[in-house]
This record gives C-alpha cells, sequence and structure tokens, in this order.
C-alpha cells in the first residue's frame, strides 16, 4: 500500500487538480506534496481493515473451530472497510490539501481546523 501510494502519488496530484479544475502545475515537488499523509492512510487503511475483520471474524466464531458463512465474512469485511475509513478520511484530506497549498501534515490539519472547525476534517464521512 504504502509503496504503491508513493509511485502513483503524481496521478493522484492530476487527479484532484483535475476535479477542482484547478491549473496543472509541472512541477515534481508539486506532485509528490501529501505523499506521506497518502502513505500514511494506505498502510492505516490495509492495516485497521486487516485488524478490525481478524478481530470481528474472531468474535463471530467464539471459539468454534469452524469456517465462516458467507454473511459473517460479508459483515467482517464491510464493517472493517466502514471503520478504516475514520482515519482514512481525514488523511485523504490531508494529502488533497497539501497538494493545493503545501504545509506539513500536521500543519494541515491545524489550519483547517482553525479555519473551518470540526466540520470539515470529518467532511468526507
Amino acid at each position: 500500500g504504502i509503496v504503491e501510494a508513493f509511485i502513483t502519488q503524481p496521478l493522484t496530484y492530476l487527479k484532484n487538480s483535475l476535479q477542482q479544475r484547478d491549473a496543472l502545475k509541472f512541477n515534481p515537488r508539486i506532485w509528490w506534496r501529501g505523499s506521506y499523509a497518502s502513505c500514511a492512510c494506505d498502510g492505516i487503511l490495509i492495516g485497521c481493515q486487516f485488524m478490525v475483520c481478524g478481530f470481528l471474524q474472531k468474535q463471530l466464531l467464539r471459539g468454534e473451530y469452524r469456517a465462516l458463512s458467507m454473511s459473517e465474512e460479508m459483515f467482517a469485511g464491510f464493517t472493517a472497510g466502514g471503520i478504516s475509513g475514520l482515519p482514512c478520511c481525514v488523511l485523504e484530506l490531508t494529502m488533497i490539501q497539501q497538494q493545493r497549498f503545501g504545509g506539513t501534515p500536521i500543519n494541515t490539519i491545524f489550519r483547517l481546523y482553525s479555519t473551518h472547525g470540526l466540520s470539515i476534517i470529518l467532511r468526507g464521512l
């Protein structure tokens, strides 16, 4: 996840710029802005999904030795995906804002919070 996020960061910049109708800047320093937030997002996304899904599967089995039903597997997977969206929402917003305006991940979050409040940080949920 982390390697993929770093390698595809220029494409992410291109996508976000086109969606926001921003002028494209042909500057590699700008293309990779937000890489740390993007890598953290992908790493946390995969790690969180794996951990939560495994935890839920164990809870569903309650110590029994059997295969999970399809509905149990789907419940664990969908729930893990939804929960992993909480930290990733903030990190994706941070990455996009860094691409547009620069700054460090922490400064970007503080700037957004001081300017727009908590609602902007949780906007994508």
